[in-house]
């Protein structure tokens, strides 16, 4: 569970970091909605190499189904 929920903050910064970015159209905002996409996707890339699990299986499904954003 504790994995979940890691992935579920680390997608709701990346979601807030792009309404950001949306709101103010910076580099500087931009730079920090890019950070936090390759936070949240190195995290995915990850769990993919350790054992795989029904946790695990289940936020690289949500990742790849662009769960980011919904």
């Amino acid at each position: 569970m504790e994995l979940r929920r890691l992935y579920e903050s680390y997608k709701e910064e990346t979601k807030m970091m792009y309404i950001n970015y949306e709101r103010l159209q910076t580099a500087e905002s931009l730079l920090n909605f890019v950070r936090e996409e390759a936070r949240l996707n190195g995290f995915v890339t990850a769990l993919k190499c350790v054992k795989q699990s029904k946790e695990t299986t289940e936020i690289v499904k949500d990742y790849k189904e662009g769960g980011t954003f919904k």
